[in-house]
């Protein structure tokens, strides 16, 4: 993810409302686990401790394209993943709310 887009999340994030539950969930979920990563002298990117123990990936990880970004996935946690968003019957609750209509 770029500067740019973290920088707009960012501003959308700190401006919700910090007494609403949720919103400091969100803020904890998304700047509680934020990192700035460099990149090694084999252009690799070095994520640190913490956050492969949180996102169990010590045995590997899985990429997945999100548009601007890459998500990092476990192999294991990509896998329910998965299972989870081809429930077609909770996916057309999930998702009814959404405006997706093209016009």
């Amino acid at each position: 993810m770029s500067d740019r887009i973290f920088r707009e999340i960012y501003k959308r994030v700190v401006s919700l409302n910090i007494a609403d539950p949720l919103a400091r969930l969100l803020l904890r979920l998304i700047l509680g686990s934020a990192s700035i990563m460099e990149l090694d002298r084999s252009g690799k990117v070095i994520i640190p401790q913490e956050l492969l123990s949180f996102a169990n990936l010590e045995n590997g990880i899985t990429l997945v394209g999100q548009g601007y970004y890459l998500e990092i996935w476990s192999p294991a946690n990509w896998e329910k993943q998965i299972a989870n968003l081809m429930d077609t019957e909770a996916n057309s609750k999930r998702f009814a709310q959404l405006d997706l209509a093209v016009h």
